[in-house]
């Protein structure tokens, strides 16, 4: 059964792929329906936009290789 497996093994993969990696793209979908959908003067500041930018790129780079280096433990 499952239950004799080592727990942290069964739940990285969905938490790498659920979590960080995830979350990186989610704020690039989010800046990319701000500037479609919203009107002009809704729309996220330069500030705003650029925190948002940059924790996306961080989280989608840091949660890619966090995935590179599980996958290449497996073999």
């Amino acid at each position: 059964t499952w239950l004799t497996e080592n727990p942290i093994q069964l739940i990285t993969f969905p938490s790498l792929v659920g979590g960080v990696l995830t979350c990186g793209l989610w704020c690039f979908g989010m800046v990319w329906l701000d500037r479609k959908h919203l009107p002009r003067r809704l729309q996220m500041k330069t500030p705003l936009l650029a925190g948002t930018l940059l924790s996306g790129g961080l989280l989608t780079a840091l949660g890619g290789k966090a995935f590179y280096d599980f996958v290449v433990g497996l073999m």
